[in-house]
């Protein structure tokens, strides 16, 4: 992958200040922006002064997508000690979290996005468990979305007649979860250079997909813990799982079709595949569902396979199945209500609350 300039604004670094740096900073926390208009400021001071109290074993960087809709100077006034890196070609979520990693220089990586606020996040708990767990890869958070509505985030996955079956649970107890959504979490920075940049052919949930399944094939585990927990509020995909809608449901299993056509190309894969998508589609159309008829013929034929994992995707699955905790498993199944929100409840209002004139993303007169 061809690496992107950029601009760096705010604290600059000599070749030997950052090696220094390097030797003392623990974590580092990346954000990004992917949009001005989703830049909330009340959740980005509360990054910045989770930043500053575990300073200076922690630095912050925020990887600005949409520069000439923020206010880079009134944040740098603020908070004079952050960086801000401004690539200078366009570029999605996975070449910023790429670009950001290379850019950082803590052992850990706390990546999120301008419109997460951290809720609570027990950082001591979360860098111990790196300590204790040599072959842990990331640690996801809970996610509490819009009215206060907690996310499934924990992932399961499955090969059922040649299609992938996720499933998605809300998180009671920390335990295995096969990727993070949108990358929100904290990484071992050591494994995410070894493992590379995440693919950007393909849609930011997928992506993350495939670049967690690398990490597992590596024999690195990925959890997700409630103990930490993120609160995004405005337009977030709660699940990634598609609603009710027509075009929602063609777009996921088109998406589906193309992640399956990376990862398992072989000639019996293809065939069961194409086999259960064809009489699927022809039992669904007698019910007036032409989901995977216009899926099926319509779907990304991404030709390039994936070449970052060192086993197939039936192992990886079996793998990461194989590392939940049974007890687990069975409070997750037997649970009828979901966990209480704790310290996220009613962080919605503190948000919004002087929002109108502390959103630096936003410019006066926009859609005037």
């Amino acid at each position: 992958m061809t690496q992107t300039g950029f601009t760096q604004l705010g604290k600059r670094l000599s070749a030997q200040e950052k090696r220094e740096y390097a030797r003392r900073i623990e974590l580092s926390v990346l954000c990004i922006n992917l949009s001005g208009r989703s830049f909330r400021m009340p959740a980005f001071e509360r990054t910045a002064a989770m930043v500053a109290a575990l300073s200076p074993l922690a630095e912050l960087i925020l990887v600005d997508l949409d520069a000439p809709h923020s206010r880079n100077d009134l944040l740098l006034e603020e908070f004079p000690w952050m960086r801000i890196i401004i690539p200078t070609a366009r570029m999605g979520l996975a070449a910023a979290v790429a670009l950001g990693v290379r850019e950082a220089l803590g052992q850990r990586i706390f990546i999120l996005d301008t419109a997460s606020a951290i809720a609570f996040f027990d950082i001591p708990k979360a860098l111990q468990a790196f300590r204790e767990d040599r072959r842990l890869f990331a640690i996801g958070p809970a996610i509490v979305a819009g009215e206060e509505t907690e996310c499934p985030v924990r992932l399961e996955g499955r090969l059922v007649e040649g299609r992938l079956r996720i499933d998605e649970r809300i998180p009671l107890e920390a335990g295995p979860s096969l990727a993070l959504r949108r990358f929100c979490g904290l990484y071992d920075r050591e494994k995410v250079l070894f493992l590379g940049a995440p693919p950007d052919v393909l849609p930011p949930d997928w992506a993350a997909l495939e670049w967690f399944v690398a990490a597992w094939s590596r024999g690195w585990r990925t959890m997700v813990d409630p103990a930490h927990c993120l609160y995004i509020p405005g337009e977030w995909q709660v699940s990634m799982l598609p609603g009710a809608g027509f075009l929602e449901r063609v777009r996921f299993v088109r998406q589906e079709i193309g992640f399956l056509r990376r990862h398992c190309p072989g000639r019996d894969q293809v065939r069961a595949r194409r086999h259960s998508i064809f009489f699927k589609a022809w039992a669904n159309i007698f019910r007036l569902d032409f989901t995977l008829l216009f899926a099926g013929l319509t779907h990304n034929r991404f030709r390039r396979h994936a070449r970052n994992t060192l086993c197939s995707l039936q192992e990886v699955l079996l793998m990461a199945a194989a590392s939940l905790d049974p007890r687990t498993e069975q409070g997750q199944h037997g649970a009828d209500e979901p966990a209480g929100l704790g310290q996220a409840a009613g962080l919605r209002g503190m948000l919004e609350e002087g929002s109108a004139d502390k959103e630096p993303g936003v410019q006066e007169g926009a859609g005037e």
